[in-house]
């Protein structure tokens, strides 16, 4: 419990730093060195600094930075475009505000690598076309590698906070506030070998974090996710991404997996109003974890191969649903205190007996002797091509060595 208590407390900084700026009576200078290229510079009181971050950019080359200071904040920019490897600093994330007022995205990082933007405000990136309300985003990156996005305010966008498409590789997505945005926070069409770690991601309005069929090998870590419709939204089609060390939390569903082969380990997932984790596919694995206060807390649908263990599943309205699963496994899990703690759906078609319960603390239950799992067997009773069912009570299944105290869980 204290080192549950210790990330939340850290999470819940996140966001909260702010850049310092050393202060001139005439000039100010930035006292962020980040490359050995040349610094270019927006707004202040230098001379020849750039009054449009487009212009600063359009004069960079790869290796500078382009500093703005927050003297002329809100910066009414759109479609900002970054083609070459540049580092973009703000002088600070809560003063130095780029307002995408207009049609396009905020920034666009396009066909290059190694840019890196930290310390803005990045909101409002709605537009208009054909009298038809359309949406922009914050940021895109479409075909560009080992890009960072760190210690950003992205907010209230019209799309998305940050999107990645076309294979972009290695994007790093850190320290951020990715919240109220309209679509998602942060969104992956097509990225692969991205990390997305210590970020607010709160109160956008479908979802928190999107990975798409062909986002690959992606690592969710240590963000708090809460106030979302989905929380996390994967349905990406290969190797293993890893969700781990988050609060996931007050979002309708906290986690929704629809691909194969994924992780999900030590989360807090809590208050979620439908799913803590809702699973539509096969082969993944759910460990360690606390999920508590949802209306299901593990739900598994038409699904094979997963394996439920370690988790401490407590106080939801049901602990575990499986309907129609085969071959699934709950082994050492803590059942505590949910009102219905395992139900399973089976059918002549799909044999939940190929499911097996291995050692499961369930505390309502004392005792040496075998608990049962009881099932109930859903039968068509006509209609095409959406039928409708009835259930009847059928055979249980058992745990037949469920454990006699609670397992130590730590997330």
């Amino acid at each position: 419990m204290k080192r549950i208590l210790a990330i939340g407390i850290i999470l819940l900084f996140i966001g909260m730093s702010i850049s310092s700026s050393t202060g001139f009576d005439t000039v100010k200078q930035s006292n962020t060195a980040i490359s050995n290229g040349k610094t270019l510079y927006v707004g202040g009181s230098g001379p020849n600094n750039y009054t449009k971050i487009q212009d600063a950019i359009d004069n960079a080359s790869d290796g500078d930075t382009v500093y703005v200071y927050d003297d002329s904040s809100p910066y009414y920019e759109y479609d900002i475009k970054i083609n070459k490897s540049i580092n973009l600093i703000g002088e600070n994330r809560d003063t130095t505000t780029v307002d995408g007022t207009e049609e396009g995205d905020v920034f666009i990082i396009k066909d290059t690598n190694n840019v890196t933007i930290t310390d803005f405000t990045i909101r409002n990136s709605t537009f208009y076309r054909n009298i038809k309300t359309e949406f922009g985003g914050g940021i895109r990156i479409k075909r560009a590698d080992n890009c960072t996005i760190h210690s950003n305010n992205i907010i209230k966008n019209g799309r998305w906070g940050v999107y990645i498409e076309g294979g972009s590789q290695f994007t790093t997505i850190l320290n951020n506030d990715i919240s109220r945005n309209h679509w998602a926070g942060i969104e992956f069409g097509h990225g692969k070998h991205c990390l997305i770690q210590n970020n607010i991601v709160d109160g956008n309005w479908i979802r928190g974090i999107t990975l798409w069929i062909k986002s690959k090998n992606t690592t969710i870590i240590e963000n708090i996710i809460t106030n979302n419709f989905y929380g996390i939204y994967d349905t990406g089609r290969s190797a293993p991404n890893i969700i781990s060390g988050n609060i996931i939390s007050n979002n309708d569903d906290g986690i929704q997996i629809y691909s194969d082969s994924k992780v999900v380990s030590n989360n807090i997932i809590s208050n979620n109003t439908r799913y803590g984790i809702y699973i539509d596919s096969d082969t993944n694995i759910i460990s360690e974890n606390f999920i508590f206060n949802n209306n299901q807390g593990i739900r598994l649908s038409y699904v094979y191969q997963n394996t439920i263990e370690n988790n401490n599943i407590s106080e939801n309205k049901i602990g575990i649903k499986i309907s129609l699963g085969i071959k699934n496994t709950i082994k050492h899990n803590n059942f505590i205190k949910n009102e219905k703690q395992c139900v399973s759906i089976t059918s002549f078609r799909h044999s939940s007996l190929t499911n097996r319960w291995r050692g499961n603390y369930y505390n309502r239950w004392t005792g040496l002797i075998p608990k049962p799992i009881f099932r109930k067997l859903r039968i068509p009773t006509g209609g095409f091509p959406d039928p409708d069912y009835i259930k009847i009570p059928w055979f249980p299944q058992f745990d037949w060595h469920p454990a006699q105290e609670p397992y130590d869980i730590e997330v």
